[in-house]
């Protein structure tokens, strides 16, 4: 298993355990549809990742991975109140200071919120409103 699975899978576990609007809807497959019935949902997953040598000449790499959290909510009068709210939850779960708890394994060196992006999907049957927030995770792996 990749360490960027091992790392989507234990941020899926303490968003289940945090007690945010989505409760136990929480995903890591991006290409997943939204169900209204499991909303609100949130989804984790990666987009991009940077690396360099951490201690040359180890083969150790530093990587910086883009990670992005993703909650989706039906909300018909206050959907931009609702979008706050979550985004607040998330960011409670991982807050500037965050550094990882044991379950990480000693993976995960720093977890940091580097940007938040709010959007509606007016195409579904009821419009999905979705909060994005991008995080910047340090790790080190060995080759």
């Amino acid at each position: 298993m990749s360490v960027r699975r091992e790392i989507r899978d234990k941020i899926i576990e303490l968003l289940k355990l945090g007690q945010t609007a989505a409760g136990q809807s929480v995903f890591s497959n991006r290409a997943r549809p939204f169900n209204p019935r499991e909303l609100p949902s949130i989804t984790v997953y990666t987009e991009s990742e940077t690396s360099e040598l951490a201690n040359p000449p180890h083969s150790s790499l530093k990587r910086t991975l883009n990670l992005k959290i993703e909650a989706a909510i039906i909300e018909k009068t206050h959907l931009d109140d609702e979008l706050d709210a979550v985004a607040d939850e998330i960011e409670r779960l991982f807050p500037p200071t965050f550094r990882p708890d044991p379950r990480f394994e000693g993976k995960l060196r720093s977890m940091a919120l580097v940007s938040t992006e709010f959007s509606i999907i007016r195409d579904a049957e009821e419009p999905v409103g979705v909060v994005q927030l991008g995080f910047n995770v340090e790790y080190e792996s060995h080759g």
